[in-house]
């Protein structure tokens, strides 16, 4: 659903209160020592590790199509 939410420390602090958010901000601050930005590639699927009740999940088949 997602591929990537950029955020600088800051915002990841203000953020990320939430209970469900609480052990990626605390997982996250040795990223700040050594870069000011951070990435969270598919932040949806890594929030459903710690929670899978924010989403539905549906057995299905996913398909490619060409070009993409």
């Amino acid at each position: 659903m997602t591929t990537k939410v950029t955020m600088n420390s800051d915002e990841v602090k203000q953020y990320f209160q939430h209970p469900l958010l609480k052990p990626v901000y605390e997982m996250s601050a040795v990223w700040f020592d050594e870069r000011a930005i951070l990435n969270f590639h598919d932040p949806l699927a890594a929030v459903t590790l710690f929670d899978d009740s924010v989403v539905e999940f549906l057995p299905g088949t996913l398909y490619r199509y060409p070009g993409r």
